[in-house]
């Protein structure tokens, strides 16, 4: 069961490029069997943002916790610490807390979307 319901298309062109958004987690879900690129059957996380200006910003990443994964940084930025990869983490340690992110631009067959980076 989902915690937050985002637009199915963010309008977020007032987020500029490379500024800095201070974010509160909205939801994570686990979608499986989705498309990644030219991969079929890839299991995501999807991470539902919102910004203190009232933008959401929806991010998929490969569900991996490899440690180049970004599911350690936003974790990491939202707790503090480090999770057992073993063990995992409870959803509810990062619901609703609020992190830095440097908004990020790009453009997928003619569609300019956002995202966010280097959570902190």
């Amino acid at each position: 069961m989902c915690n937050y319901i985002a637009p199915l298309v963010q309008n977020n062109s007032g987020l500029k490029k490379g500024s800095v958004a201070n974010v509160i987690i909205r939801d994570v879900r686990i979608i499986r069997n989705a498309k990644w690129g030219t991969k079929q059957g890839v299991t995501l996380l999807e991470f539902i943002f919102e910004t203190q200006c009232n933008h959401i910003v929806v991010k998929k990443i490969p569900y991996s916790f490899d440690d180049n994964n970004e599911i350690h940084d936003i974790y990491e930025a939202a707790t503090g610490k480090s999770f057992d990869v073993k063990r995992g983490f409870k959803v509810s340690e990062i619901l609703d807390k609020t992190i830095d992110a440097t908004v990020d631009k790009y453009i997928y067959r003619g569609y300019e979307g956002t995202t966010l980076i280097d959570f902190r």
